[in-house]
C-alpha cells in the first residue's frame, strides 16, 4: 500500500511539474508576441492613451436681493481650451491661424493683451518673420499671452469663453485639424438684469499674475475667473466654490477618448443683499429718465449738460440700503467673456459709466447741509426754536465779503423768520447770521456726528472719505480759516464735500430721532446647503478688506423740540405753499420731510434733494443728486417714484402685502395722482 501511494504522488509531482512548464512556455510566447511581434503596436497605443486630471470649476455663488429675485446667477456655457501636445510650433502657428479665423468669424472675443511693444520679441522668438504682418501679431498675441498663463498636457490654456453653437460645431468638425484643441463646458455668470445694480454688484474677469500670485494657495488656477468690483469682489471667499477634479483618457493629440468618475465640486455660498430689486429699478430708471428731461429742456430751465447723477435709499432704523443707483451704469455682462477693446472705450469715456458716484463722488451739499447747522445752533443755544431773524437781503458785517440771500438777486428778502421757515425757505440770510454768532467749531462737531466727511464702511471698494469745512481742515494744509468762510461753511458751501452716500446716513440719523447707523448691503449669507453663516465673522472680514475700523453706534440725545423744529421746516419744504419742492409733493398720499439744494459749479448748478417719509413716522430716507442738474426741485420727482413703490401706491389694494412692502401704522393706500413736471423758483 506504501509503495502505491508513493508511486502516486511521484506521478501527481510529475504531472504538475509538466503543467508549470507548459504554461511558463505559453507566458514566454505571450510575452515575446507582445514584445518583439507587436511590440511598436502596443507601445503606439499606449502612448495614445494618457490620463489627464482635469478640473471641474465649481459655480460661484449667487447674488440674490431681499426677498431672493437673483441679480447675478450662472448658466452652462463651453470654453475652447488649448492643451499643449507635441508637435512643430510652425504646426503649432497654423492651428492658433485657423482658430482665430474661426472667432473672427463668429464674433468670438478672445484675451489678447500683448503689448505692441513686445511684437517685435515674439515676432522674432517664434520665427514669424514669413507671415503677414496681420497674421503674425495674431500669433505673437496667443504665444504671449500662453506665456503669461502657462499650459502643458495637463492644464490648458483658456482663449475663449462662452463660445456659441456654431462656433462649438465648427471646432468638432474639424476636429483633426486642430490638434491640442479641447471644448469644456463650464459654469458661466449671467446677470439676468442687465445694467441693473451693476455698480453695487461689480463684476468678475480673468485671474491676472498678481491676483494669482496672491491667491494660488487657496486653490486659484491660471483659466479662473475672480470677482474685480463691487460685490463680486468683496464676497469673493464666500462666492467663490470649491473646484475638484476628474480623471479624462486622451489620445496623443489631446482629445478626449474616455471618462472616469471624480471629486464633486462644491458650489459658492449665496449673498442676499439688503435691495429691493423692484425699488433698484424704480430708482434707476427714474434717476436717468429725470437727468435726460433735465437735459432735454422738460423744466422750466434746461440744462443741456445734466448727464449723470446718484441716488440712494436706505432705512432709517436698521442703515440697509433698500436702492442706491448711479448713472450713467454698465452691464456686467460685457466682462464675462473677457471685454472688447470697443466696450472697454465705451466705458471710459468723460461721464465714467463704471464710476460709482454714491460711494465714490465727492459734491458740495449746498442748502441741503443746513439742518446740520441748525441742530448745531439750537444745542449750543446760539438760537432757540422761537429766535426770529430778519433776511436783510446783503449781510453787511464785513467790509470785504458781503454775500446776498439767493433771494435778494430778485430784489426781495425772506423777512423775519424762525429755523423752521428758514429751512422751508432756504433763507441764507438767517444762516450766515447764526453762523457768525456760533462759530465753525459747532458746525465740524456735528457734521461729524452725523457721519459726515469719513466712510461709512459700506461692502464696496472705493468708498471717499469727503472733506468737512473748518478749521481743522484748514489747518491740515497749513492755511488760514477766515470768518467769510464761516459763513460759506454755514450754507453746505466752502471746502464741504460729501459723498451721497454720507449725506443719506445723515438724513437717516436725522430722521430716526439722532441714533447713529451703520449704512449695509449685505443681509445675510448662506451655504450652498442652506446654512446660515454667521455674520459677524462676515463683517469682520469685509472691514479687513477694506481696512475699515467698525467704531460704536451713538445716540445722539439731541433735543426733541429741536429736532421737530428741523423737521417741521422740512416738512414745510414739500407741503406748505412757497416750499422750494412743494409744486412736485402738492399732491401726494402722505407727508414728506425733505430739503432741496442747488450748488453753484462750473457750468449749470448741482442739483440735490434729501428727505424722508412718513414725515410722522419715518420709515425710509432718500438722497438724490444730479450733475448740473439746475435747481434742486428738478431732482424731487425721482423721490417722488421711489416713495410711490416703496409704499405700494402704484399698486392695488390686493397686490400690497406688508410682508414685502413696508406700511406705516394706520396710512390709509390710495392711487398717487400725476405728479406735474412744472416748477418752482428755489434758491
Amino acid at each position: 500500500m506504501s509503495l502505491l501511494l508513493r508511486g502516486f504522488f511521484s506521478n501527481r509531482f510529475m504531472v504538475l511539474k509538466v503543467v508549470t512548464i507548459l504554461v511558463g512556455v505559453v507566458l514566454i510566447g505571450q510575452l515575446f508576441n507582445l514584445q518583439i511581434l507587436h511590440g511598436s503596436e502596443f507601445r503606439k497605443e499606449s502612448q495614445n492613451r494618457i490620463l489627464r486630471q482635469v478640473t471641474q470649476t465649481a459655480p460661484r455663488g449667487e447674488i440674490l436681493d431681499r426677498y431672493g429675485e437673483i441679480l447675478a446667477s450662472n448658466r452652462e456655457g463651453f470654453n475652447v481650451e488649448i492643451y499643449k501636445v507635441k508637435m512643430e510650433e510652425e504646426e503649432r502657428n497654423q492651428i492658433f491661424l485657423k482658430l482665430i479665423d474661426i472667432f473672427k468669424r463668429n464674433n468670438v472675443q478672445y484675451r489678447d493683451t500683448m503689448p505692441e511693444e513686445e511684437f517685435e520679441k515674439y515676432k522674432k522668438k517664434y520665427k514669424l518673420e514669413n507671415y503677414s504682418e496681420q497674421d503674425a501679431r495674431v500669433i505673437a498675441g496667443i504665444r504671449y499671452e500662453i506665456a503669461q498663463k502657462g499650459y502643458s498636457a495637463y492644464r490648458p490654456y483658456e482663449i475663449a469663453t462662452d463660445v456659441s453653437k456654431e462656433v462649438l460645431a465648427e471646432i468638432e468638425e474639424r476636429n483633426s485639424e486642430l490638434s491640442g484643441v479641447s471644448i469644456s463646458v463650464k459654469p458661466i455668470r449671467d446677470y439676468p438684469n442687465k445694467n441693473l445694480a451693476s455698480h453695487i454688484l461689480g463684476y468678475i474677469g480673468k485671474i491676472n499674475k498678481e491676483e494669482y500670485d496672491a491667491n494660488k494657495s487657496k486653490g486659484y488656477l491660471l483659466n479662473d475667473n475672480i470677482g474685480k468690483d463691487g460685490i463680486e469682489s468683496i464676497m469673493e471667499e464666500y462666492l467663490k466654490g470649491s473646484n475638484s477634479l476628474k480623471k479624462v483618457e486622451i489620445d496623443a493629440m489631446g482629445k478626449t477618448t474616455g471618462n472616469y468618475e471624480g471629486y464633486t465640486y462644491q458650489s459658492g455660498d449665496r449673498v442676499y443683499l439688503t435691495l429691493d430689486s423692484k425699488l433698484q429699478a424704480v430708482a434707476e430708471e427714474s434717476l436717468k429718465t429725470n437727468i435726460q428731461k433735465i437735459s432735454s429742456g422738460a423744466y422750466a430751465e434746461s440744462s443741456p449738460e445734466a448727464n449723470a447723477g446718484a441716488v440712494v435709499a436706505i432705512d432709517v432704523q436698521s442703515g440697509e440700503i433698500l436702492a442706491m443707483a448711479s448713472y450713467p451704469d454698465y452691464d456686467p455682462s460685457l466682462f464675462v467673456k473677457g471685454i472688447s477693446k470697443d466696450d472697454w472705450a465705451k466705458l471710459n469715456t468723460d461721464v465714467k459709466p463704471m464710476f460709482n458716484r454714491n460711494i465714490s463722488g465727492l459734491y458740495s451739499p449746498g442748502s441741503v447741509f443746513k439742518m446740520i447747522t441748525s441742530i448745531a445752533a439750537l444745542e449750543t443755544g446760539t438760537i432757540t426754536t422761537y429766535t426770529q431773524i430778519e433776511d436783510k437781503g446783503i449781510y453787511e458785517r464785513y467790509k470785504d465779503y458781503q454775500p446776498r440771500c439767493w433771494v435778494y438777486k430778485s430784489g426781495r428778502t425772506h423777512g423775519v423768520i424762525n429755523v423752521s421757515d428758514a429751512l422751508k425757505f432756504s433763507c441764507n440770510y438767517f444762516y450766515y447770521t447764526v453762523a457768525d454768532n456760533m462759530g465753525v467749531a459747532p458746525i465740524e462737531k456735528y457734521s461729524k456726528l452725523f457721519g459726515l466727511g469719513r466712510k461709512t464702511g459700506i461692502e464696496l471698494y472705493g468708498e471717499k472719505n469727503g472733506i468737512i469745512a473748518g478749521k481743522e481742515f484748514a489747518e491740515s494744509r497749513n492755511q488760514k480759516w477766515y470768518p467769510g468762510q464761516t459763513l460759506q461753511a454755514a450754507i453746505g458751501q466752502s471746502d464741504h464735500s460729501f459723498t451721497p452716500i454720507q449725506m443719506a446716513r445723515y438724513i437717516a440719523t436725522l430722521a430716526n430721532g439722532g441714533q447713529q447707523i451703520k449704512p449695509h448691503i449685505v443681509k445675510e449669507v448662506r451655504t450652498a446647503n442652506g446654512d446660515i453663516v454667521d455674520m459677524t465673522e462676515v463683517r469682520s472680514n469685509i472691514n479687513k478688506k477694506l481696512g475699515f475700523e467698525e467704531e460704536e453706534l451713538q445716540p445722539l440725545n439731541i433735543k426733541p423740540e429741536h429736532l421737530q423744529a428741523v423737521f417741521e421746516g422740512m416738512r414745510a419744504v414739500t407741503g406748505d405753499e412757497g416750499g422750494t419742492a412743494h409744486r412736485v409733493f402738492s399732491d401726494f398720499p402722505i407727508e414728506v420731510a425733505g430739503k432741496t439744494g442747488t450748488v453753484q459749479t462750473t457750468g449749470a448748478d448741482n442739483a440735490w434733494f434729501v428727505g424722508f417719509a412718513p414725515y410722522d413716522n419715518p420709515k425710509i430716507a432718500i438722497c438724490v443728486v444730479i450733475e448740473h442738474g439746475a435747481h434742486g426741485n428738478y431732482t424731487a420727482p425721482v423721490v417722488v417714484d421711489i416713495l410711490t413703490e416703496y409704499f405700494g401706491f402704484n399698486k392695488t389694494a390686493g397686490e400690497i402685502s406688508t410682508e414685502v412692502v413696508p406700511t406705516t401704522n394706520n396710512l390709509h393706500f390710495q392711487q398717487r395722482t400725476k405728479v406735474e413736471d412744472t416748477v418752482e423758483e428755489v434758491e
